[in-house]
């Protein structure tokens, strides 16, 4: 099983065209490129499952956890239960919110209280605020350390 610092969540629409093109300039290959730059690894669904794998594996095998939010991604019952499973195995959310559609009903109980990056609001520093977030989020704790000192 191949591991990797960072489960990408988010929905089809906003990467692949109906003709299952790339859509040129989109949020969802700004940020894989931006943490390919950074040497941070990542899983989205677009590389699609090894025989036997599932999603929840991918999830719980991933260091951190990121949602991009958008309209398309808040309606999208897969996110929702993708987000359910981050939380299950206690990754790290970091939630991207591209605009300003509402966060579904679904996903309240799990990011309600996290703090999200807002591209609206920082368009020039929001994909570099989320690779430094997922950065921190990747450093091994005092607890780790610990763990690791002592094995």
């Amino acid at each position: 099983m191949l591991h990797n610092d960072v489960f990408i969540s988010y929905a089809r629409k906003d990467y692949l065209d109906d003709h299952n093109l790339i859509i040129p300039n989109n949020i969802v290959s700004r940020v894989q490129n931006a943490l390919r730059d950074a040497g941070i690894s990542y899983w989205i669904d677009e590389e699609g499952l090894q025989a036997g794998d599932t999603f929840p594996i991918k999830i719980e095998h991933c260091q951190v956890f990121l949602f991009i939010s958008t309209e398309n991604s808040n309606q999208s019952p897969w996110v929702v239960n993708e987000i359910a499973t981050a939380h299950h195995y206690h990754k790290p959310i970091i939630p991207l919110r591209y605009d300003t559609s509402s966060f579904h009903p679904g996903l309240m109980i799990y990011i309600a209280s996290l703090q999200y990056i807002d591209y609206l609001t920082k368009p020039k520093t929001a994909i570099s605020d989320v690779v430094h977030a997922i950065q921190v989020a990747l450093q091994p704790t005092d607890t780790t350390l610990i763990a690791l000192l002592a094995w």
